[in-house]
């Protein structure tokens, strides 16, 4: 289950569906084909586009997908350790 903090909206996804995987896809159909629209991002991924402009806003704004990502956060990088979590001095 995923919620997300902007609306509220929660989904239940398989893992092709989290975070990193979409923002992952996200960089490579940006990096191949320019800029895209949020309709044009859903089309590709076969998903609503209300959900996909929510998956996009988390992808483009670093400190909310570094909190929704803490798996990913290391002591060592220059994002903000998420709430809740002290980062290592």
């Amino acid at each position: 289950m995923r919620t997300f903090a902007a609306s509220g909206l929660s989904v239940l996804h398989t893992p092709p569906y989290g975070s990193a995987a979409f923002a992952s896809r996200l960089v490579g159909l940006l990096t191949l084909a320019g800029p895209r629209t949020t309709v044009e991002v859903a089309q590709e991924e076969d998903l609503p586009i209300g959900l996909t402009q929510e998956m996009v806003d988390e992808v483009e704004t670093p400190a909310r997908y570094a909190e929704t990502r803490a798996d990913l956060a290391s002591p060592y990088s220059p994002v903000s350790a998420p709430a809740g979590r002290k980062r290592a001095s």
